[in-house]
């Protein structure tokens, strides 16, 4: 008797138990860790409309087709003439007539004067300061060329013998030389004779220049001739 009743409870607590297993969810035994996700983040942009116009208050609905017809027809249009009768013509004010004023103006402004260069004054002016810087320029030509002729005689550097003279000479166009005469003599012959050798060694000159205008020039120098120490 008690066997049977140990094995009614046992049937039962066995019987308990697979009911209580195959009734649970089958998620039950599954284990699923909290994820968190992440939060969404909205953004919001606003555009503004611009209000629409509001009707002005003073509008009245449009009448109906019915009401129109109600509507006292136009009286008799005026008469044309009566119409031009009304309307007066504008007056028109026109401006004085200027024309006698600006005639007078005209008249009474004098013509500038009319400056007029002669080139023959110009001429006058400019010729000379040319003639006068070409002569210069071939002076500097002639004294560097008897410069490079120049000698000291070998005798009277021996003798110790010095002094200076002056000469005068012609350069024709072509720029050869002409007379040559002494003016101022250093005491020396040999001295005197070796100034107008340079001379002659120099000969020729360059032409004269186109800007001289002249058949010959006439030139004169002074020669030194110093022993240094």
């Amino acid at each position: 008797m008690l066997n049977d009743r140990a094995i009614k409870i046992t049937f039962f607590i066995s019987l308990t138990g697979h009911l209580l297993l195959f009734g649970m969810p089958e998620n039950f035994f599954k284990f699923k860790p909290k994820v968190e996700t992440p939060e969404e983040v909205v953004v919001r942009i606003e555009i503004e409309t611009p209000p629409l116009p509001k009707l002005h208050p003073h509008l009245s609905p449009l009448p109906s087709r019915e009401r129109i017809k109600e509507l006292e027809p136009l009286s008799e249009p005026l008469p044309l003439e009566k119409i031009i009768s009304r309307v007066e013509p504008e007056r028109v004010i026109l401006p004085e007539p200027r024309i006698e004023r600006e005639i007078e103006k005209i008249a009474l402004v004098k013509p500038e004067p009319i400056e007029i260069k002669s080139a023959t004054t110009d001429s006058l002016v400019v010729a000379p300061f040319i003639e006068q810087e070409a002569t210069l320029r071939y002076q500097d030509i002639v004294k560097q060329r008897i410069e490079s002729a120049r000698h000291y005689p070998s005798w009277a550097r021996k003798q110790n013998i010095q002094g200076e003279t002056s000469i005068k000479f012609i350069i024709l166009s072509n720029g050869a030389v002409g007379k040559i005469n002494l003016i101022r003599s250093s005491g020396f012959q040999i001295l005197d004779q070796e100034t107008i050798a340079t001379i002659q060694r120099a000969n020729p000159f360059p032409p004269l220049p186109k800007e001289v205008n002249l058949s010959s020039v006439q030139m004169e120098l002074s020669l030194v001739f110093k022993l240094k120490k």
